[in-house]
């Protein structure tokens, strides 16, 4: 777990980032594990190439035997979706992902006024206005629709996601200066 902060600045206009990561972990969603079941998954409408499984089947990856266990090709059977999705649910390894992630945790663009607009009698002096989003994108994550981050937190249910509610982003304005 770490993160690291850059800024840039020109004259009086700095841009800074913060980005947070996290290496390794597993996080087990049982929202996805229940959007699979009840048919909202995208994974239950498209799979393996096939646009519309509700109406033409599912075809899982494999191959074909026969009763002695020889191959004979890749698997062209179709099955029902709602059945195999309803009869895998049990299963948590499907739904079992990555906690690994890149975030862009802040964007930050200020400005600071010259000190010689003040004037040279003023005790204030380098102030500094500046805008800044945090929260603002997850660039990368194997956990799809889930924020990792927001499932590792501190507690007993470390890697559990149940109905996560989503990230919250935030913007906001800054003024500050020195006395």
């Amino acid at each position: 777990v770490g993160g690291f902060n850059t800024a840039f600045t020109f004259k009086n206009i700095r841009l800074s980032g913060l980005f947070d990561f996290q290496k390794g972990g597993v996080v087990h969603s049982t929202s996805l594990q229940w959007s699979k079941y009840s048919g909202m998954h995208p994974e239950t409408v498209s799979f393996n190439g096939e646009e519309d499984i509700r109406a033409n089947g599912l075809v899982l990856p494999g191959v074909k035997v026969d009763a002695d266990g020889n191959v004979l090709g890749e698997n062209d059977i179709s099955i029902d979706p709602q059945s195999f999705y309803q009869g895998t649910f049990g299963f948590a390894a499907p739904n079992v992902y990555s906690a690994s992630f890149i975030k862009l945790r802040e964007l930050r663009l200020g400005y600071t006024l010259p000190n010689s607009l003040l004037g040279s009698n003023s005790t204030i002096r380098d102030i500094n206005v500046s805008l800044f989003g945090r929260n603002l994108a997850l660039l990368y994550s194997d956990l799809p629709y889930l924020d990792p981050q927001s499932v590792t937190a501190s507690g007993n249910d470390q890697g559990l996601e149940n109905a996560q509610v989503p990230s919250t982003r935030s913007f906001g304005i800054n003024l500050s200066f020195k006395l």
